[in-house]
């Protein structure tokens, strides 16, 4: 049986931030993403939604997923 280990694709905020603004939501700022993060709990790791790493926090694409959803609301 082979086994894939496979790390996940990670994105600072500031790369959240970008791929938000590059699909159109102008709006969407570091200011935004901060008070959505707080908002949802969103760095509870039960969340799912990113891990730390030494001191930074990195978010996984399930986020990613989860932030357009708000925008496009």
């Amino acid at each position: 049986m082979l086994i894939k280990d496979r790390e996940r694709k990670k994105y600072l905020p500031s790369e959240v931030v970008k791929q938000m603004k590059d699909k159109g939501f102008a709006a969407f700022g570091m200011h935004q993403h901060t008070e959505l993060w707080h908002e949802m709990d969103a760095k509870n790791p039960a969340n799912g939604f990113g891990v730390q790493v030494a001191k930074t926090w990195y978010w996984y694409d399930t986020w990613l997923t989860e932030v357009e959803n708000h925008c496009s609301k």
